[in-house]
């Protein structure tokens, strides 16, 4: 199988509230950007999410969906009133559909300077190899 169909957003990018109960109503939720490389070993998907707590990020993978979500607590300090508002404060959501190219077993993710970087390791049969040719 090709790997650039390795990974794809996916179409299904809104929130269901109800299923999801660490998303409040009232906040906002936004799509992280998102750089995917390939490389003969894996797949490797950088999301921006900046100032989200790495113990409030979320990395899931089932039914080859794989969903990011984190939540941004609000950072206006006690006793402050804010006098310009410009960044939103709210909750990260993205999906993609994710196909048998990839080793789901070990797939890993680490958050670092407001970026959560996933490593998708190819499955052994969808790795690049160097075919020789005899004369």
């Amino acid at each position: 199988m090709a790997t650039e169909n390795a990974i794809q957003p996916s179409p299904h990018q809104a929130v269901d509230v109800t299923r999801n109960p660490g998303v409040r109503r009232h906040s906002w939720t936004y799509r992280p950007s998102v750089d995917i490389f390939d490389t003969s070993e894996e797949l490797l998907l950088m999301a921006d999410m900046p100032g989200a707590d790495p113990e409030r990020v979320d990395v899931t993978l089932e039914s080859g969906i794989l969903t990011v979500q984190a939540n941004v607590a609000p950072r206006q300090p006690d006793q402050a009133q804010c006098l310009v508002h410009e960044y939103g404060v709210g909750s990260f959501h993205r999906r993609f559909e994710i196909d048998e190219s990839i080793d789901a077993e070990a797939v890993s993710a680490e958050y670092r300077d407001g970026a959560l970087n996933i490593r998708l390791p190819k499955a052994q049969q969808a790795r690049r190899r160097r075919i020789p040719v005899s004369s």
